[in-house]
């Protein structure tokens, strides 16, 4: 801190013609506790500020928790249909995308399915909240017992201020022999 100087203004002509006097400043705005002060508070209104519109962006985000179901399906029908779900709707003026592939458990990529790979992405907007895709199913005339391969979601790109869960990340396909 600075000691306190009195700021003086010199006056033409105030007590005889020609004489200059110094007398004190009295102007509030002109004294340095008051730029002290005014400083303080341009830095509480930038705190507030910062605080309201910046952090409360990230502590008050929107959470969008999103699963995948399971399926099962008849080798004749040709594909199988994914849900993905979120647990509310896409607010106004946000949007997420999820990503999604497949992989092999019993049923194997090319001869049961016809594999995603790489990842897909579905984006979600304002309103949204169920999203669908489709994987080819091979028909074929083996008799064989019933299979499965797994869709697996990932939360992909979002809004700043929202966020992406994922409560069920994978989704499994029964394909049911119908041979």
């Amino acid at each position: 801190l600075k000691p306190y100087i009195p700021q003086r203004v010199y006056v033409e002509g105030s007590v005889a013609e020609g004489e200059n006097t110094m007398i004190p400043n009295t102007n509030p705005r002109k004294t340095d506790s008051f730029r002290r002060w005014s400083n303080l508070v341009a830095l509480l209104w930038i705190g507030v500020f910062i605080s309201f519109f910046c952090l409360g962006a990230i502590a008050y985000a929107d959470t969008y928790n999103a699963s995948i179901d399971d399926r099962s399906i008849s080798e004749a029908e040709g594909k199988v249909t994914f849900t993905i779900s979120l647990d509310k709707a896409v607010l106004g003026g946000e949007w997420i995308e999820i990503k999604y592939k497949t992989g092999d458990d019993s049923a194997k990529e090319p001869g049961d399915y016809i594999e995603i790979d790489p990842e897909q992405i579905i984006r979600f907007d304002p309103g949204d909240q169920i999203k669908t895709f489709d994987v080819t199913v091979n028909d074929d005339i083996t008799v064989e017992n019933s299979e499965q391969f797994y869709a697996q979601i990932s939360a992909g790109d979002k809004c700043p201020a929202c966020s992406t869960t994922l409560s069920k990340d994978k989704g499994y396909a029964t394909i049911n022999n119908d041979d």
